[in-house]
């Protein structure tokens, strides 16, 4: 992930011959502006097992490529760096008053912890009402939730 001269970062190159795929990220803001966000971590408790390093990996991601991507991106870098998909998107139990009644593929960030990536200028109050209704009906105990806009990074987390 290079950031070329005209402001563009590059997921990879794409040379026919060698079968790969390239992509140049178009957006409005500079990547000077797209780098410069405040993190707001009073929702945040680092002491919570995976937290500090799952924290570093979005931050790190966010000052090489920025704020105001697709949340498609970010989600599928962190996921990349948590192992990829095979280790990350994983069934988990759905519970209906302590029952199970099925499975839904969910992004974890370690065991019996989701993750969940925003990008939300409102209604987000609505959305954390969404992640907590799904945390209480699930097997998980929790769920990591960062809302990136551009200028402000969120970091919550969300337990039973």
């Amino acid at each position: 992930m290079a950031a070329l001269g005209n402001d563009f970062p590059v997921v990879s190159q794409y040379t026919p011959s060698e079968n790969q795929i390239s992509y140049q990220l178009n957006c409005h803001e500079t990547t000077e502006h797209r780098r410069s966000f405040q993190l707001d971590l009073s929702r945040w408790s680092t002491p919570a097992a995976g937290v500090r390093e799952f924290q570093e990996i979005v931050v790190n991601l966010l000052r090489d490529w920025g704020t105001g991507l697709n949340r498609g991106l970010y989600i599928e870098a962190i996921t990349h760096f948590l192992g990829g998909p095979q280790v990350v998107r994983q069934p988990v139990e759905i519970l209906w008053n302590g029952i199970v009644v099925g499975q839904q593929s969910t992004n974890l960030a370690a065991r019996n912890t989701g993750f969940a990536i925003s990008c939300l200028r409102t209604e987000v109050d609505s959305y954390e009402e969404h992640l907590c209704r799904f945390l209480v009906n699930t097997t998980l105990e929790k769920i990591f939730w960062v809302n990136v806009v551009s200028g402000r990074v969120m970091f919550v987390l969300l337990s039973k």
